[in-house]
């Protein structure tokens, strides 16, 4: 799957996998953070975790999913993804972890 059809502000977009910096729960809704925009949709962080879990996506918390390799660095019980300091969740450090195997 190379890109990914999100349906958010009444639209219909098409997008590349490889443009998502992370996504974020956001309440009912999910944030889709790229490169230039925001895209807010009406669906679950976990549908998501399903769908791109085979393209280097780890869920790091309960309201993030990161692709492994926009990860820059990992720093006690945060990470660095893009520009953006993210939180590592308790439940989900074991994610995190795997990538040192």
């Amino acid at each position: 799957m190379q890109t990914l059809f999100i349906k958010g502000d009444k639209k219909v977009h098409q997008v590349k996998v490889s443009d998502i910096i992370y996504l974020e729960s956001y309440g009912s809704y999910v944030k889709v953070h790229l490169r230039d925009e925001v895209i807010i949709t009406l669906e679950r962080l976990t549908n998501y975790e399903t769908r791109l879990s085979t393209q280097g996506f780890i869920r790091i918390h309960k309201s993030y999913l990161v692709p492994v390799n926009k990860i820059t660095v990992i720093e006690g019980n945060e990470m660095l993804v893009g520009e953006q300091r993210l939180p590592i969740g308790a439940v989900y450090r074991h994610n995190v972890n795997d990538l040192f195997k």
